[in-house]
């Protein structure tokens, strides 16, 4: 209705777009009403509906988000809602519209493919360089326990090692890995929302994967 709104109107904040139902009917005036045709411009609705994605309470958002997902994850999701609960936290502000979650959630609940090419940052040739850095993060995760496998404790453990061996060569395969995907959230982000034992069997799957490269 925002959106609707402004088509062919401005109010006389002319930079004011954000308008809820009581706010359009107080501030219209047929003498804003512009002359010429309006413009439908997808970009625009899609930034109103990402606003207003981010309005909605999270409990609704969870339950709304479950009928665009497979009969599958709404499964695993309904069995462990916290587990859900997080992902939508962690995807909501990266989605436009509510279907965006299928595509979004995606390697929260299948293991990602991807050609080993993906793991390498950059430049970087070498997949040796990139099986000792997931070498060092699997053995460095083994350490921490189950209560403390948060994104703190993952970027105490990670960062000092990656600053050292250059934050690309480490963070970037380790994303890789866990997503399989050039972008995602945050890579300690990710790691905390599939939990230490998630995080596990995606570095092993990405290990098997140029462990004759």
């Amino acid at each position: 209705m925002n959106f609707l709104a402004l088509l062919g109107w401005r109010p006389k904040e002319d930079e004011k777009e954000i308008l809820n139902f009581n706010q359009l009917v107080k501030e219209f005036s047929l003498e804003n009403v512009q002359k010429g045709g309006a413009v439908f411009d997808m970009d625009k609705l899609s930034w109103f509906n990402q606003h207003y994605l981010k309005e909605i309470p999270l409990a609704e958002l969870e339950y709304r988000l479950l009928e665009y997902i497979p009969e599958s994850w709404q499964k695993e999701a309904k069995n462990a809602p916290a587990y859900w609960k997080k992902i939508i936290e962690l995807e909501r502000p990266r989605l436009v519209k509510l279907s965006d979650i299928k595509e979004n959630a995606e390697y929260f609940f299948e293991k990602p493919h991807y050609s080993k090419e993906l793991l390498l940052w950059k430049d970087q040739k070498k997949f040796s360089e990139v099986k000792e850095h997931l070498q060092y993060l699997k053995i460095y995760f083994e350490d921490i326990g189950q209560s403390d496998f948060n994104k703190e404790k993952l970027k105490e453990y990670v960062m000092p090692y990656a600053e050292k061996y250059g934050k690309g060569n480490v963070l970037w395969p380790f994303r890789a890995a866990l997503t399989g995907r050039r972008f995602s959230p945050d890579p300690f982000e990710v790691a905390e929302v599939l939990g230490k034992e998630k995080t596990a069997e995606r570095l092993d799957w990405a290990l098997e994967l140029i462990k004759n490269s």
